[in-house]
């Protein structure tokens, strides 16, 4: 099993129902890793030993049908919780415990969740850096030298460093959506009214808004069930059903319009296609049977850092990384401070990628957040195993050793294993090419994606 801190919300709720997992062995791994993530500044109040006698409790009296059975977890610092501190990031509020809970989190222990701590915020809210808060900076998990963002720069950066698996901010011009991207995590400001206000110490009550902060989108889903609830309590609150929305995730797009009313007979579904590979190559000093390659934007929710830092345990291998944008500068960096520089070679993006792929032997989609990965496709079109982050699009697109490898987000190690494993076994690198080539080939031809365009068109047309 993967290390707990890594896992998914989702990953750890069916291990501990399935009692492969204590809470109590959870809510450990998340302290110890608190413990050690200090530098990050992301906790102003921990509740580390009450979380852990909490944990044990659970445990002796289980109950699984919770949404969160057991499930430690800190929240941002603007949430009122009964008999622990509220600062709001200020020193005004600085000896605040008050004697009522937040609707939110009241919805959130209900459902199994215990609390590891308050989380720092910029103060009252009000910045989105992370740099007002009286209990000081939180730094980027990413990289020290950068911002989580703000105003939850302390959620975001302690979901990001695997301190909690999950979170909720508040949101009012966008301080849970902005260091979410900061910091390569998925975060939702839902629609004004469906979660209380009740309890949250307010910026902007026409426009403040509680949300999920998770690893990925399934996650995201699943929190937000938990806390969007009618509160008499909160006189902009909505009363109408809540969706089930971690269920709606698993439906195809198509069924998902077709269940919203629209006629099946004008709904079709027609994925992107990819090109057919060209038999060219790059000119280049590294050997293809050792070489890696990395396509896409120069952005944090890519991920390349996780994957040039991987080849510090990977001495024989080198690396071509495909793209451009604003971190390109950053991925040098990294590289030099790696003394990689003779193994990695950065190129700029083209529409021409086949003399890339065709001069590696391992197609590496390291990904904190992708929705779909047409790169992953790609690689399938060029008869080159890919391996990627376990996250939303590629983690549906992947099936395990069938027709790719999947490795934990972030996790560097897992990601070495897999490199060693593809390279390793021969007969499961074939297969995964095999597999791979012909679901291409089903799905995502040039020839077969163009006829159904046609077909559509001519239905309309009718």
């Amino acid at each position: 099993m993967s290390d707990i801190t890594s896992q998914t919300l989702t990953s750890l709720v069916k291990n501990i129902k399935e009692k492969k997992l204590s809470s109590e062995e959870v809510t450990k791994a998340f302290v110890d890793r608190s413990e050690k993530s200090k530098e990050l500044n992301a906790y102003i109040t921990e509740d580390f030993s009450n979380a852990i006698d909490k944990a044990k409790k659970f445990d002796e009296k289980p109950n699984l049908d919770l949404k969160l059975p057991g499930i430690p977890m800190a929240v941002k610092d603007l949430f009122c919780t009964k008999d622990i501190r509220t600062t709001a990031g200020s020193k005004i509020l600085e000896n605040f415990v008050p004697t009522y809970e937040s609707t939110v989190t009241e919805n959130i222990w209900n459902e199994g969740g215990i609390l590891l701590g308050k989380l720092n915020c910029d103060e009252f809210a009000m910045g989105s850096s992370n740099e007002t808060s009286f209990y000081g900076n939180v730094q980027n998990p990413i990289d020290k030298g950068l911002v989580p963002g703000g105003s939850s720069g302390g959620s975001a950066a302690a979901v990001s460093g695997q301190l909690t698996p999950i979170t909720i901010g508040t949101d009012t011009g966008g301080s849970i959506r902005q260091p979410a991207s900061f910091t390569g995590t998925v975060g939702l400001k839902p629609t004004y009214g469906s979660c209380s206000r009740y309890g949250i110490v307010a910026f902007a009550s026409s426009l403040d808004q509680a949300g999920p902060m998770t690893q990925n989108v399934k996650d995201c889903a699943l929190l937000q069930e938990v806390i969007s609830t009618y509160d008499n309590k909160d006189s902009t609150s909505i009363d109408f059903k809540r969706a089930q929305y971690s269920k709606d995730l698993t439906k195809d797009i198509k069924d998902y319009i077709i269940d919203s009313g629209w006629d099946s007979n004008k709904v079709s579904f027609i994925p992107n296609f990819v090109n057919s590979n060209k038999n060219t190559t790059l000119d280049l000093e590294f050997s293809k049977n050792k070489t890696l390659i990395a396509m896409g934007r120069f952005h944090e929710n890519k991920g390349f850092d996780v994957l040039i830092k991987s080849l510090s345990f990977l001495p024989n291998y080198s690396l071509i990384l495909v793209g451009q944008g604003s971190l390109k500068e950053f991925y040098e960096e990294l590289i030099e401070k790696y003394n990689l520089k003779k193994r990695v070679k950065i190129f700029n993006w083209t529409d021409d990628i086949s003399a890339f792929l065709n001069s590696a032997s391992v197609l590496i989609c390291p990904s904190r957040h992708e929705p779909f990965g047409n790169i992953i496709i790609d690689g399938w079109a060029h008869k080159i195993p890919v391996i990627a982050a376990n996250v939303s699009g590629p983690g549906n697109l992947i099936k395990e050793k069938v027709n790719g490898l999947k490795f934990e987000k972030n996790d560097i190690f897992d990601l070495v294993k897999k490199i060693k494993e593809i390279q390793k076994n021969k007969k499961l690198k074939e297969k995964i090419i095999k597999n791979a080539f012909e679901e291409y080939n089903k799905k995502f031809k040039q020839e077969l994606i163009v006829k159904k365009y046609i077909s559509f068109f001519k239905k309309i047309i009718k």
